[in-house]
């Protein structure tokens, strides 16, 4: 992401939680997880990221999911956070967006629309 911002890749499996953890009961996908963050958001916010990444994966059949985050920049709102998530799913790629006031609020909003998007492509495909 350049000088600017902070990124980070995780090439583990999503199911694999790390060190020392367990991973019964999820999805055994490699997808790639990457999470990004720009300006203004404190990057050790990355670790969280891609934790919450991995663990969404984890219950959804995902080739790759990404996570960018940055302020917004708009004047109405300069402390507000834009979150966009990409997944890749099946060979289709699949978007989400939130803004919130925070990273937390964000991600979690841009993951739970990921999750409505996700399941309308399931339903499109047993069609």
């Amino acid at each position: 992401m350049g000088s600017s911002g902070a990124a980070v890749g995780d090439q583990r499996p999503c199911a694999d939680p790390g060190p020392g953890g367990h991973g019964e009961g999820v999805n055994s996908s490699s997808a790639t997880v990457t999470a990004e963050v720009g300006p203004g958001i404190d990057p050790t916010l990355l670790d969280d990221a891609l934790s919450r990444a991995r663990a969404f994966c984890a219950t959804n059949p995902l080739g790759a999911l990404t996570i960018a985050a940055r302020k917004t920049g708009h004047p109405a709102m300069p402390d507000a956070v834009l979150a966009d998530v990409h997944a890749s799913v099946r060979g289709r790629h699949v978007d989400a967006r939130a803004v919130a006031p925070t990273f937390d609020a964000a991600l979690d909003h841009a993951l739970a629309r990921l999750t409505e998007q996700l399941d309308r492509h399931v339903a499109l495909a047993a069609v």
